[in-house]
């Protein structure tokens, strides 16, 4: 208020305003700021970042092309004007920028992770723009100038699939189960790549995993998804036995499907287990498991089972905890 001409004044009153998260005024103030020095960097970053969290991408583009032209030698001077573009849907336009700038780099080093980066992100805006056979082409000419190796492959096995090339996105997704089995979206995408939807084909995947990786947890845990009736009360039998056998502390605090659901107030009964299990009140848990378990109905839910062996267990009546593993 006391000099309306300094630039100084109306950005620090702009950021005044953010801070109280008035948006739009601070963005007031910062173009009142520029009209007194319209080539402030510091202005323009700020005014740029308050215009894409308020979604005026038109505005986000005109501001990263001012500070482009201003920085043009800036590696975020190219991304933040790539991504302008790219925000706005005109991939082409980002696309077109990103290569003129990898171009422009005469000399990059063997590791550099900031180019590595870069054609990770030049690659998403190819594939966003739907262009799957551009983005695997591209994602094979720089493979050796991206550093982290396990995003290569993992967008290679994806973009194959899109390509049509499922015999190739196989291979690709047996070695990365080979390097991490316990990577559940791995197996989806291996189950993509093979076009297996039945549950039957699925389980059968399922077993020839346990045999390569018998030490892995998911190619054990993931089949109880897609089992049922006698199969899955086989699977979670030895799924628990081996847990209970080897200690695992967070065998029973995964998400486990049930094959039978229970009804409201048995829901609510079986939260109220869970709770008395956390405050270790294994008294008021056994009660409330065999409270369940009274219902004929309901008398072999797999979960109240496995959960009335871990109140046994936590009271110390090991033996009796033992038997309730067989479901």
């Amino acid at each position: 208020r006391n000099d309306l001409k300094s630039h100084v004044c109306w950005h620090v009153y702009g950021l005044l305003q953010r801070s109280d998260k008035k948006y739009d005024e601070a963005i007031k103030c910062y173009r009142n700021a520029l009209k007194c020095e319209k080539d402030n960097l510091q202005i323009l970053k700020d005014l740029s970042l308050l215009q894409v969290q308020m979604r005026d991408l038109e505005g986000y583009k005109e501001t990263r092309h001012q500070l482009f032209k201003l920085r043009p030698s800036q590696h975020a001077s190219w991304i933040g004007y790539a991504m302008s573009y790219h925000l706005l849907g005109d991939f082409e336009t980002a696309n077109n920028i990103l290569e003129s700038f990898r171009q422009s780099q005469a000399l990059v080093e063997t590791h550099d992770y900031r180019h590595s980066e870069l054609l990770l992100y030049q690659n998403l805006i190819l594939e966003e723009s739907g262009n799957y056979d551009r983005a695997l082409t591209h994602l094979k000419k720089f493979e050796n100038e991206i550093v982290d190796k396990l995003a290569v492959k993992e967008k290679m096995g994806e973009l194959n699939i899109l390509v049509g090339s499922k015999s190739e996105a196989v291979s690709i997704y047996e070695s990365l189960i080979k390097r991490n089995p316990e990577n559940v979206q791995y197996y989806e995408k291996y189950f993509e790549a093979k076009d297996i939807t039945s549950e039957k084909e699925k389980l059968e995947c399922f077993k020839k995993f346990r045999e390569l990786y018998p030490y892995a947890l998911c190619p054990r845990r993931l089949p109880l998804n897609n089992a049922s009736g006698d199969e899955f009360r086989s699977l979670i039998d030895e799924y628990l036995r081996r847990g209970l056998r080897k200690g695992i502390p967070p065998l029973f605090f995964v998400k486990m499907p049930s094959s039978n659901p229970l009804p409201s107030k048995e829901s609510t009964l079986f939260r109220k287990l869970l709770k008395c299990y956390e405050m270790k009140q294994y008294k008021n848990g056994l009660k409330l498991a065999k409270q369940i378990l009274s219902n004929p109905k309901y008398a072999e839910h797999g979960e109240t089972l496995a959960m009335k062996g871990l109140t046994l267990n936590g009271l110390g009546r090991r033996d009796e905890a033992y038997k309730y593993v067989r479901l």
